[in-house]
């Protein structure tokens, strides 16, 4: 099996070597760091970021269909298998965020503006 190496500035790999420390305190002794503890936690699990796009969005219905926890939860899944960086980790918890709370707003404005011509 063929593995590309991933090239890393020094600016990521700094960013990097400083987070280490966050994720070793959460990983290994559940100590939550300030502003960046909910990022980091590991591993990720569908229900912490449904919860987490809810306080944000301060909006709770998800209307659900067919593919909607399926698809989010395999994401979840492979993710947690590869084990990321710290940065990794943050960019995984900010992706998968921003599409859930993009689907809460989206259900929202189609709930309360429904399009005439489909109505």
């Amino acid at each position: 099996k063929y593995k590309v190496p991933v090239r890393q500035s020094w600016t990521l790999r700094a960013l990097n070597a400083l987070l280490w420390p966050s994720c070793l305190l959460q990983d290994c002794c559940g100590i939550s760091v300030p502003r960046v503890g909910k990022m980091l936690r590991w591993p990720l699990s569908l229900p912490r970021l449904m919860a987490e796009a809810e306080r944000r969005t301060k909006l709770s219905d998800w209307a659900r269909d067919e593919s909607f926890p399926g698809l989010y939860e395999v994401a979840v899944a492979r993710l947690n298998e590869t084990q990321p960086t710290p940065v990794g980790r943050l960019i995984a918890f900010d992706y998968l965020m921003r599409r859930l709370m993009t689907r809460l707003q989206v259900i929202d404005r189609a709930k309360s503006k429904p399009d005439p011509r489909f109505v």
